[in-house]
């Protein structure tokens, strides 16, 4: 099989689009196919946001989600989406494209491998990968008197305060865009101060916890209320019915929180490996 991709257009859309969440289409900015060229049959599709690198005059690209059917899924066909993501990158002169994706600890050698060839390094930030029953989600009455705010009720001057006071944590891209409005869950005190927050995406249907940051005085019971109000909002989601997946490091707060989050039935699925190819921005 031979592959070959084409961005996105408005008469293509429908070819290319259907596997994708309304969630994923909302966030991304653009979109690649996937199609294999002997049938010419459409078979794939990538989802890219565009992120601020923390410069006036650039900005890099992250890969939202990509869906590559069964028969099609290969590494030729990632390939071959991803070198024409790079030739984007370039023409837009972005400074970078950042890509993630989870891999079974077997297969780190070989994805490594195949992301080098094609000029990407691997970043050493590892998150764990864990899948939680939704019905194993404990969520215990409030204990801060903190108000609740979803990511689509934050102001501008909120969210930006908060993306500083937690850029310390574990999340990868802290860009408002990329994540679910209404899931994503912010604790506020009478002020109207952001005192930490759990930031969520859907795809494929499933909940994603991307990060948690909980900076006010009391850890702990931000961290309560957080995991509280977040299923209070992920029980009106489509999510609802499928597991929850959580990105986490391994150490003493996000242990504590995975205990308590999960009735202690987490169970890890791998890790989420993040790959990054740095463009000339002239």
């Amino acid at each position: 099989m031979t592959f070959a991709a084409t961005l996105v257009n408005e008469k293509n859309r429908g070819v290319f689009l259907t596997p994708l969440d309304e969630a994923v289409k909302e966030q991304s900015d653009f979109f690649i196919g996937l199609y294999e060229v002997e049938s010419d049959t459409a078979c794939g599709v990538m989802a890219v946001a565009t992120v601020s690198d923390d410069s006036d005059k650039t900005f890099a690209l992250s890969v939202r989600e990509v869906i590559i059917e069964d028969a099609y899924n290969n590494e030729d066909a990632l390939k071959a989406l991803l070198t024409l993501l790079k030739d984007v990158a370039r023409i837009a002169k972005c400074s970078a494209v950042f890509y993630s994706e989870y891999v079974a600890e077997e297969q780190e050698e070989e994805k490594e491998k195949f992301f080098a060839d094609l000029g990407f390094f691997e970043e050493e930030k590892k998150l764990s990968l864990y899948e939680i029953s939704f019905g194993d989600v404990k969520a215990n009455d409030p204990v801060t008197e903190m108000g609740c705010l979803h990511l689509n009720d934050l102001s501008e001057d909120q969210w930006i305060y908060f993306a500083r006071e937690a850029s310390g944590y574990s999340f990868e891209i802290l860009d408002r865009t990329c994540y679910d409005p209404k899931t994503s869950t912010f604790l506020v005190d009478d002020d109207g101060v952001v005192q930490g927050g759990m930031l969520t995406s859907i795809r494929n249907g499933s909940l994603f916890i991307e990060g948690v940051a909980a900076y006010g005085s009391d850890e702990g019971g931000l961290i309560n209320d957080l995991i509280f109000w977040g299923k209070s909002a992920a029980k009106k989601s489509p999510s609802k019915d499928s597991p929850i997946y959580m990105y986490m490091f391994s150490d003493r707060v996000y242990s504590r929180m995975l205990k308590d989050f999960s009735s202690e039935n987490a169970k890890k699925v791998g890790s989420l490996v993040s790959f990054c190819f740095e463009t000339e921005v002239f």
